[in-house]
């Protein structure tokens, strides 16, 4: 039942923006639409990491080598 409006907005809307002649009843669906879906967006967590745990490194970094007088080793 608690989707009922939102999923009855989604579909009708549209087909009423489809198939109506008359601009009011047009122009009132645009605006339905733009405002549902700006509902939904303000909805999605606007960044920051304010209850995201960090992720477990499970092993440590392994140095890298080194040869006597070349450096690091490079992929070739």
């Amino acid at each position: 039942m608690a989707h009922v409006g939102g999923t009855l907005v989604e579909i009708a809307t549209p087909l009423v923006l489809l198939l109506s002649t008359n601009r009011w009843l047009t122009s009132a669906g645009v605006v339905l639409m733009v405002l549902f879906h700006l509902f939904i967006t303000s909805t999605f967590p606007a960044g920051g990491t304010a209850g995201v745990e960090r992720p477990v490194r499970l092993r440590r970094r392994l140095p890298v080598p080194r040869l006597p007088g070349r450096g690091r080793l490079r992929a070739r």
